[in-house]
């Protein structure tokens, strides 16, 4: 690898008229874009002049401080080289297929008698792999009619083996042919396994063509026992073949992939037509970063997807248009699985219905996931975080909002509440509660500056993560204090807004939106999605502080409540709580433990005991 010097510029003229693959790095060195060119020089001189191109190319200059570079043969093993690399720099601005739903898999072991596993993972271990199953519990109904079909083993001995094991209860019980005790010769055994392919490959009418002559063969030798079996597992596989709803006029195996785009995401679906019926759908959700086209995506996906994937591929791959490398794609997949594999686009007949089908169930699922990330639980960037990061000047992207609420009753009860937003939802495992420690804070100023000192001061302590935007429930007054604060501990890269009721005054929304260093709140319209996504950060934080002032109030009312239990003082009330962790467990102690404990003589244990459990008592909240 030769590095490239930051000017791209300067870098030009030695960059040679080769095919190869180009890493560009940002100002800290982390890779941003893996590319593949055809000649080198060509392609990157278009990035000198990115107002010819595409947004993505615009975005990307204004990223790039360094490229790197590597010669490769042909164009051919560049691509081989760019999915590599992709997969294992995960660059920012490439399409990278995330790990995060995992949907199972069929496994059939490479053993001298396979095994089927549900699996979520791939390994390069010889072993064959069926699926995706979704929904996932379509996996555990498969595996149960194969096993009651075919009888392939489900234990984990390692065979063959030259003891004479005893063969387990699935034998006696017909439900497996015990290869462990020789019953079944591996030829045998290795020919149940191949009709069991043919089974998950969607191949049913071959497999009982196959099943029907044997039968027959069978029948003639007078192995009735034989015959019957076999006559047991064909009306199993039409009684399945019955079930099926969709049948499509096509019978070559096809995958059907279907984009939808909306301004901060994109979704890719994938159907699976195999032997003429839909076998099962796979959903991808990315992130708009820059501004791809659909072809630019479908590219880069159709690229990272079958490059690595360790199951079959069909025979067509389907795509709504004309996609980049196509063609070097296909030659490249087409030997790796030893048959033709073309990429096509359809134009008509019964394979542009399944297209438009694919685009329109895209389509459904992109809304749906953006409707998810109204509850916290979507994988995509909020269309509202994208446009406050724009609005703010964060180039459209935020990684973490630190929201703070506090609540207290009449000056009493104070507690301070941090909530997280992180990337596309609410990370809970970060979330913190405060119970204010001075006694002379009342208010929610000096609440506000106890908590803020606190948090961040650890947090640059300890060097925990830094948010981009610190996010009050309050006006000018706590924006102004919260500012103080992160200017104090020299955290002043830390944005900081406040958002506060209008307090019905005209002309102006529901809630408005202080930046602190700006002299007029955020210009952000009614219903606008920046003013969304704000206004649920700080319900969400309104709430979590609320959930622990109760419990706190809760706690505390109950252990003044105990106090009145003749025999228990505040000392003893310390010792308990000691003893026994919390209220919530103190309350839940049986009569006998609490006679056992240290704190108590008896005749208080059982007073104690009647309290807690007579009615009107109030619930500890812990």
């Amino acid at each position: 690898m030769k590095p490239a010097s930051s000017n791209f510029a300067d870098k030009l003229a030695d960059l040679p008229s080769q095919p190869g693959v180009y890493i560009m790095s940002d100002a800290e060195g982390a890779v941003i874009y893996v590319g593949k060119a055809k000649n080198l020089r060509h392609r990157l001189r278009s990035y000198l002049h990115p107002e010819r191109a595409g947004s993505k190319v615009k975005a990307l200059v204004q990223k790039v401080h360094d490229v790197d570079y590597i010669v490769t043969a042909n164009e051919l093993e560049a691509l081989i080289l760019e999915s590599n690399l992709v997969k294992e720099k995960k660059p920012r601005y490439n399409i990278e297929l995330k790990d995060d739903k995992h949907y199972p898999y069929l496994k059939i072991t490479s053993e001298a008698f396979p095994r089927l596993q549900i699996v979520r993972r791939f390994k390069k271990d010889g072993a064959r792999y069926f699926g995706p199953f979704v929904p996932t519990h379509a996996i555990r109904t498969t595996l149960k009619l194969i096993y009651k079909i075919f009888k392939v083993r489900n234990c984990k001995r390692e065979l063959p083996t030259n003891r004479k094991d005893v063969p387990c209860l699935n034998y006696q019980m017909s439900r497996c042919l015990a290869p462990c005790i020789g019953k079944i010769t591996p030829g045998d055994y290795a020919s149940m396994i191949k009709r069991i392919v043919m089974f998950l490959e969607g191949r049913s009418n071959e497999l009982v063509d196959d099943l029907t002559e044997k039968m027959r063969q069978a029948a003639e030798r007078l192995d009735f026992e034989q015959a019957a079996v076999l006559r047991d597992q064909i009306a199993a596989i039409e009684r399945v073949q019955i079930k099926q709803k969709i049948t499509i006029p096509e019978y070559a195996d096809k995958d059907i992939i279907g984009i939808a785009l909306s301004d901060s995401a994109a979704a890719i679906l994938i159907f699976f037509l195999r032997s003429g019926l839909i076998k099962g759908r796979e959903e991808f959700m990315f992130n708009r970063l820059i501004e791809l086209s659909k072809a630019e995506l479908a590219a880069g996906f159709v690229k990272q997807y079958y490059l690595t994937r360790p199951t079959p591929i069909p025979e067509e791959i389907l795509v709504p248009f004309q996609i980049a490398d196509s063609e070097l794609v296909a030659e490249l997949l087409t030997t790796k699985q030893s048959r033709k594999i073309t990429i096509a686009v359809p134009q008509r007949g019964s394979r542009r219905s399944l297209m438009n089908m694919a685009l329109r169930n895209a389509e459904q699922f992109l809304k749906s996931q953006i409707e998810d990330i109204a509850t916290g639980s979507g994988r995509v960037i909020p269309v509202g975080a994208i446009d406050l990061g724009r609005k703010l000047g964060l180039d459209g992207r935020i990684t973490r909002v630190d929201v703070f609420d506090n609540s207290t009753l009449f000056g009493s009860w104070g507690v301070g509440a941090m909530i997280v937003w992180q990337e596309t939802h609410f990370e809970k495992s970060e979330y913190r509660r405060f119970t204010i420690k001075s006694e002379t804070v009342v208010d929610d100023i000096g609440m506000m500056n106890e908590v803020l000192n606190r948090r961040y001061s650890r947090a640059k302590c300890e060097e925990l993560p830094l948010p981009e935007i610190v996010l009050i429930d309050g006006g000018k007054a706590q924006v102004n204090i919260a500012a103080k604060v992160l200017g104090d501990l020299e955290l002043n890269q830390i944005k900081v807004l406040g958002i506060a009721k209008s307090r019905g005054r005209e002309n102006i929304p529901d809630d408005i939106i202080y930046v602190h260093g700006e002299t007029a709140p955020l210009d952000l319209s009614s219903g606008a999605e920046a003013l969304l996504f704000l206004k649920k950060m700080r319900d969400e934080a309104h709430r979590f502080a609320i959930a622990f002032h109760r419990a706190k109030r809760r706690r505390e009312t109950l252990k003044s409540t105990l106090l009145s239990v003749p025999g228990i003082g505040e000392k003893r009330l310390k010792r308990l709580l000691r003893e026994f962790g919390s209220l919530r467990a103190l309350r839940a102690a049986s009569m006998q433990e609490l006679e056992a404990s240290k704190a108590l003589d008896k005749m208080t244990a059982r007073r104690l005991h009647d309290f807690l459990h007579s009615t009107g008592v109030v619930q500890d909240g812990d």
